[in-house]
């Protein structure tokens, strides 16, 4: 039994050993300095043993490291926030820059395009219409057009607006002296119909 005993201990750490004695040996103690309700030692449960020292001291530094991280990402993502709206602050002031290139360069195909004589395509067209070229410069200049379009002239002697979107959905508008005619694809369907107002067209193109 004894050797049993001493086989045990070898496997264990001083700190335990010495523990382990110390609780076998217990009952040597004077009354006094036992426990009354649990007749264990008084003042062993006051402390900890050396492995739950240890293991209290790894849950600390592993609870200081995960504070740490946590606080490293709230940082990182605070941020992110920030650069990203600044970054959505620079896209909006390029996109407006970029908006303006558009429409300086459409006003000077527009000069381009009031600058043809007849017969400019070769296929028996005549001037363009001064109506129809001021009411399209007029489109371009408008302060309430969200988006320029890209322009182009036709065989018909007229001005084409056009826009198109990443989702194939078009829209073209046909400047002619007296309306404007509107062809639609938005859901696959091609549309068409008529409007003669300046203010109506800009609405159709804002909508779009």
């Amino acid at each position: 039994m004894q050797t049993r005993e001493k086989n045990k201990l070898a496997f264990l750490s001083p700190e335990k050993e010495y523990m382990l004695r110390l609780l076998n040996e217990e009952s040597n103690y004077p009354e006094e300095v036992r426990d009354s309700t649990s007749g264990s030692l008084g003042w062993f449960g006051e402390y900890q043993t050396p492995t739950s020292v240890g293991e209290h001291n790894l849950e600390q530094k592993i609870n200081e490291k995960y504070n740490l991280l946590i606080e490293y990402f709230k940082q990182e993502l605070d941020s992110l926030k920030s650069r990203l709206e600044q970054s959505q602050k620079v896209v909006k002031v390029q996109g407006k820059d970029l908006n303006v290139i558009k429409k300086e360069m459409n006003l000077q195909k527009l000069d381009r395009i009031a600058a043809y004589g007849n017969n400019w395509n070769g296929e028996g067209t005549i001037k363009f219409d001064e109506e129809m070229l001021t009411k399209t410069r007029f489109i371009l200049f408008s302060t309430s057009l969200h988006r320029q379009p890209k322009i182009f002239p036709t065989n018909r002697n007229t001005i084409q607006l056009e826009y198109e979107d990443t989702n194939n959905r078009y829209l073209e508008v046909e400047v002619l002296p007296d309306k404007f005619h509107i062809l639609t694809d938005l859901t696959g369907e091609e549309n068409e119909y008529e409007v003669h107002s300046v203010d109506e067209i800009i609405a159709v193109m804002n909508e779009f």
